[in-house]
């Protein structure tokens, strides 16, 4: 699907991360349980936000925030 994969630039950062906090807005669409949602480090290392989620109820323009 596109855009697969999304890449996002963070830099300036130093030390050990201790809390991530994703927020996604505007997201609509018709079957989100089609929709996964990944977030891998530069490393390679992975952790799934979301996936199979929300069924055939359609998303309009929802906000949605992953946070540990």
């Amino acid at each position: 699907a596109s855009p697969y994969p999304s890449q996002i630039t963070v830099s300036g950062v130093v030390g050990t991360i201790e809390r991530v906090s994703v927020s996604i807005s505007g997201f609509s669409h018709t079957y989100p349980g089609d929709v996964s949602m990944v977030l891998v480090a530069p490393s390679g290392q992975g952790v799934a936000l979301m996936g199979s989620c929300g069924g055939a109820t359609d998303a309009v323009n929802a906000a949605i925030t992953f946070s540990d």
